[in-house]
Formats: structure tokens, C-alpha cells, sequence
């Protein structure tokens, strides 16, 4: 079971292919997002425009006078419509993408448990089991129905958000066009918000069928595989808890990485031992950079990522790594871990 380095650059590419499949998604979510706000923008200008005279008096609109403008109402309604066509099937867009996710993942996990064995990994990889079509099947369809369930409260919220934002306060006395103005950036802010957790959304949901994915495989190669390590992307933009949890080791089949939102973790699937497997040789070195490691060689980028009281703390002994992350249950989610607050850990 020792990780090579042709392990981990498979990893690396996995998750390379992963990333580049998200990103596209995202980017997509952003083009549709803005087209969407063209459209809006125009209604929410008029129906300020109407109030500036209000904003101009008063420096701000009430939540009643928002309710009760029948241009103002009537362009967030506009704006809530839109939101929820954008959000409408969105599951469904993403079907390809998690497909694409899995396909990827499957090939790479096998390639992972190859690397690990003698052998040519391209030879040794064509004789693990792949994924069945019903599992992948299964895995995508949860997929796109958490997408859809976790998405079909945003336009309502996003109304809330921009109606909120149209009773904070502007400078008194403004020129209407000013004021206005800048009350339309306020509302633009409520609805980009939809987009930030649209984006979470399908950003997360899409890097945890890969992971879903990838403990597919170790199941589908039970008898290979002794389950799997957590890996971070160790570097100064890393989380305190991904730091903390980089290296644990887990029973194969399990879920996770269970890191946070937008999480950039993976898993290394693991072999048994060469000699478990009835191959009588040595196997070559372990190559890992434990996080401990990392941070003794990357002392700056390690303070940047922990925080200077963490990395003081961790440090001078008051606090283990492990104590940096603390699981957090959701119920209508999943279990996910994030960092412990630094009051919590002194």
C-alpha cells in the first residue's frame, strides 16, 4: 500500500479533470446569471427612478414602501421569475457533467490502485473492476435531485435579499439619478447572491459524486483495496480543518473527503500489502508529505493558511493538529468538518 509518486500524480490529474469539468459549470452559471440581470436591470432602474424623491428626502425606502410600489414589487417579482427559471431543472444541466465526473474518477481510482502494485499501471489498472452502469447511474440521479432540492429555494431568497438591500440607507440628498443608481448596485448585490449559492450548490454537490464515485470503485475492488487516505491541496489558501484532517486514514467504502463547501480535497485509495496480496517482494518507499512536514518546510504559507494564532499555538505545543477541526452534523445535508475557532481551541 505504498503511495508513489506516480500515485500522486494521478491524483493530481484526477483532480485536475475534475476541477476543469466544475469550473466550466461554474462559468456557465455566471454567463446565464448576468444575461439574466440585463434583463431585470432595466425595470429596477425605472421603479427607482420613480423614488427618488423618497431617496432623495429620506436617504432610504421602508419594507412597507417596498411592498406597496406597484413598480417596485413588480420588478423584483420580474427578478424572482427569473432566478427561478435559471434555477428550474438545474439538476438536470448538470447530469453531463457529473457523468463526465464519474468517468473520469473511475479511471483514475483505478489507475491510483495500479500504481501502488508491480507492474505496468496501465496493464495492472484494465484488471480492476469498473464501475457498473446502475451504480454510476445511481450516484448521478442523487446527484441532480440534491442539486434540484437544495436549489429550489433560492429565487425566494434571492427576493428577500434584494429587498432587503433596497432599505438600506443612500445619502441624502443626492442627485436622483445618483441615487438610484447606486440603489440599483445595492439590489445587484442581493441578486448575485443567488448566484454565490448556486454556484455552491453545484460546485459541491458535482465534487461529491466524484467522491461518491471513487469509493464506488474501492467497493467494486474490495479485495484489493485496505481504504483510503485523505489528501488536501496543502498550500497558504488551505483550510485549518483540511490541514488538520490531511493523512487520516479511513475503511474503504466510506464517504468523504466530508470537507467543506467548495472543498478541494480528495481521496487516495490505498492497497493491501503486497504481501497480503500473496506477492513476495519489498514494496518501494512510502512518498507522502505528511502535514506536519509541510508546515515545518512551509512556514509562511503554513501561518497564512492557520492563522497566526493557530500556527503560534500549534507551534509552541498548545494544540494539536488534530484539534483544528471539528465535524459539524446537517441533517439536511451532509456531515462536513471546518476549522475550530481559535477561542474554542485556546
Amino acid at each position: 500500500m505504498a503511495v508513489t509518486d506516480e500515485t500522486l500524480e494521478l491524483a493530481r490529474r484526477g483532480r485536475l479533470e475534475v476541477s476543469s469539468i466544475v469550473d466550466e459549470e461554474t462559468r456557465r452559471l455566471a454567463r446565464a446569471w448576468a444575461r439574466a440581470w440585463n434583463e431585470v436591470q432595466p425595470a429596477i432602474d425605472d421603479a427607482l427612478l420613480d423614488e427618488a424623491d423618497t431617496l432623495i428626502e429620506r436617504g432610504r425606502l421602508t419594507r412597507q414602501q417596498v411592498d406597496q410600489r406597484t413598480r417596485l414589487r413588480a420588478a423584483l417579482d420580474q427578478a424572482e421569475d427569473r432566478i427561478a427559471q435559471l434555477t428550474s431543472g438545474m439538476g438536470v444541466q448538470v447530469e453531463g457533467d457529473a457523468d463526465d465526473i464519474l468517468r473520469s474518477t473511475d479511471l483514475r481510482q483505478r489507475q491510483q490502485l495500479a500504481s501502488q502494485l508491480p507492474g505496468t499501471t496501465a496493464e495492472v489498472a484494465a484488471r480492476f473492476d469498473q464501475l457498473d452502469p446502475d451504480t454510476l447511474d445511481r450516484i448521478v440521479a442523487r446527484t441532480t435531485e440534491q442539486i434540484e432540492a437544495r436549489s429550489q429555494p433560492l429565487a425566494a431568497e434571492s427576493r428577500e435579499a434584494m429587498r432587503r438591500e433596497l432599505t438600506r440607507a443612500v445619502p441624502v440628498g443626492e442627485n436622483p439619478r445618483e441615487a438610484a443608481r447606486r440603489m440599483t448596485q445595492q439590489v445587484a448585490g442581493g441578486f448575485d447572491g443567488g448566484l454565490a449559492r448556486a454556484t455552491r450548490i453545484s460546485r459541491t454537490e458535482l465534487l461529491d459524486a466524484h467522491r461518491a464515485g471513487a469509493a464506488a470503485v474501492e467497493q467494486a475492488n474490495s479485495d484489493v483495496t485496505a481504504g483510503w487516505r485523505w489528501m488536501a491541496e496543502l498550500d497558504e489558501v488551505t483550510c485549518p480543518a483540511c490541514v488538520a484532517r490531511h493523512g487520516t486514514e479511513h475503511e474503504p467504502g466510506t464517504r468523504g473527503p466530508d470537507d467543506h463547501p467548495n472543498g478541494r480535497c480528495t481521496r487516495i485509495p490505498l492497497t493491501r500489502t503486497w504481501r497480503e496480496l500473496g506477492i513476495d517482494q519489498d514494496e518501494p518507499a512510502e512518498q507522502w508529505l505528511d502535514a506536519d512536514t509541510w508546515i515545518s518546510q512551509n512556514p509562511d504559507q503554513a501561518r497564512e493558511a492557520l492563522g497566526p494564532g493557530r500556527y503560534e499555538a500549534l507551534q509552541e505545543g498548545r494544540i494539536s493538529r488534530d484539534q483544528m477541526a471539528r465535524q459539524r452534523r446537517n441533517p439536511d445535508w451532509r456531515d462536513s468538518w471546518d476549522a475550530t475557532p481559535l477561542r474554542d481551541l485556546l
